[in-house]
């Protein structure tokens, strides 16, 4: 199945968003386009919905607008657009006047199945410029994140200022969708010399990554790249009205190190981009090479901190690297640019002529993936478990636990307890389906963990 649309001019898609048999799409088209015979003015931007009948999908509307739209997301209700402009702008009946150079903007359409149309249009920005780089949704909240070079730079209410030092403060932002209506509810910036590129979110927290150059900081977590640029990957706790950051995790090394891809399931957070020469994932170290590094890393989340699993690396030639990263069950699926040579583990690619893009996809063993436990004297009994089971954890080792969460093999979050407040805890297993499982207790160090099965 493969669709081809757009008009006379330079068309191009730059990003795409999936509910059910959903297909959204976004990008620009200089000229006037059909898709599959629904007609659209010149540009400069367009959303379009092509329903996936399995071996054919046909487009069943699309929605022109100004200014440059850069990301999708989508809930079963809605779907987000996001992008910058200048000057002024409509999206559907909303027109927006920008406040200075460029000026961020985020949308909402309403899909009715056959019909699409915008509802509610919201700009942010000062008298300089300001770029969105990801947009994310969970229910009715809406997710920003990019950079901004005004000195001061409004957000609804909440005005952002830039550190003098730096040329742009990477920004990330909540609006709060209200149907007919979307309103900022809050924004965070970071300080120094800081470019956030992707931004995920979970129930409560929201995550950031990208890269640096010199001294940043992330709330109260300051971090230094030294004369070059290195990858941060940051988690905020989103309060409702309020957030602010939680952790931040400094990657890569002293060059022209980046971050560009982000996607969280339950606990685990992947990340991806370029690695231009040697660097370090936490305890993991990536020796120099000739070529250009695409990488992959995976963190886990617990809670006030989080730490580095793995990283996997990619020759992608020059200037390859990761730029998309989606992650369902135990698989990652990565996507980006390369140029010859390019090698994924055993994998190559032959790419004659200029740099192509690729997919990959990894699977991740979650039950074998874990690290062997540091807890001495860690036990989970009775295993195999019916109904409930007792896990005695060495409160003394020097490591106490923060959370015990449990994982079904397909890597998803079956089960999250509180920290244990004793040497013994009491699991309730009550309506978990029979199977195998890896129970992660989560400690400020390395996580232990063990494999439980329910009967």
């Amino acid at each position: 199945m493969g669709q081809a649309r757009g008009g006379a001019g330079y068309d191009r898609a730059k990003a795409i968003a999936l509910n059910g048999t959903g297909i959204y799409l976004t990008g620009e088209c200089a000229k006037a386009a059909s898709f599959d015979g629904l007609s659209l003015s010149d540009g400069p931007s367009f959303v379009a919905k092509l329903t996936d009948a399995g071996s054919t999908a046909s487009f069943d509307w699309v929605q022109r607008a100004d200014g440059t739209l850069l990301a999708l997301a989508a809930t079963s209700s809605a779907v987000y657009t996001a992008g910058y402009f200048t000057g002024t702008a409509s999206f559907g009946g909303t027109s927006l006047t920008s406040a200075g150079a460029t000026d961020v903007v985020v949308a909402k359409l309403v899909d009715a199945g056959s019909t699409g149309a915008f509802a509610w249009a919201q700009r942010a920005g000062g008298d300089n410029s300001e770029y969105l780089t990801g947009l994310s949704a969970s229910g009715a909240s809406v997710y920003l994140t990019g950079q901004y070079s005004s000195a001061q730079a409004a957000f609804g209410g909440t005005t952002l200022a830039r550190t003098s030092s730096a040329t742009a403060n990477s920004f990330v932002a909540k609006l709060m969708d209200a149907g007919s209506t979307g309103n900022f509810i809050w924004a965070l910036s970071s300080a120094g010399e800081t470019a956030a590129n992707a931004v995920a979110s979970a129930p409560g927290a929201v995550y950031v990554a990208g890269s640096f150059q010199g001294v940043a900081g992330f709330g109260s977590t300051t971090l230094n790249s030294g004369t070059g640029g290195s990858i941060f990957v940051a988690k905020l706790t989103d309060a409702g009205s309020t957030a602010a950051f939680t952790w931040t995790q400094q990657a890569g090394g002293s060059t022209l190190d980046d971050a560009q891809g982000l996607a969280v399931v339950g606990s685990i957070v992947y990340v991806g981009g370029r690695l231009a020469r040697a660097g370090s994932f936490g305890p993991f170290t990536v020796p120099a090479a000739t070529d250009r590094n695409l990488y992959l890393t995976r963190l886990t989340d617990i809670g006030q901190t989080a730490n580095f699993n793995w990283v996997q690396t990619g020759s992608s030639g020059d200037y390859g690297q990761a730029m998309c990263l989606a992650a369902v069950g135990p698989r990652v699926y990565l996507s980006g640019r390369a140029s010859a040579p390019a090698v994924f583990g055993s994998f190559s690619l032959s790419l004659p002529g200029g740099p192509a893009a690729f997919l990959a996809t990894l699977t991740i063993p979650v039950l074998a993936a874990a690290p062997a436990s540091s807890l001495a004297g860690l036990t989970v009994a009775p295993n195999p478990a019916h109904g409930t089971t007792t896990v005695q954890v060495p409160l003394g080792a020097g490591a106490a636990p923060t959370a015990l969460v449990l994982h079904d093999a397909l890597g998803r979050v079956a089960r999250r307890y509180a920290a244990p407040a004793g040497p013994s805890y009491l699991l309730d297993l009550a309506g978990l389906a029979p199977g195998v499982y890896a129970l992660r207790i989560e400690t400020a160090g390395a996580p232990a963990t063990r494999r439980l099965v329910v009967e």
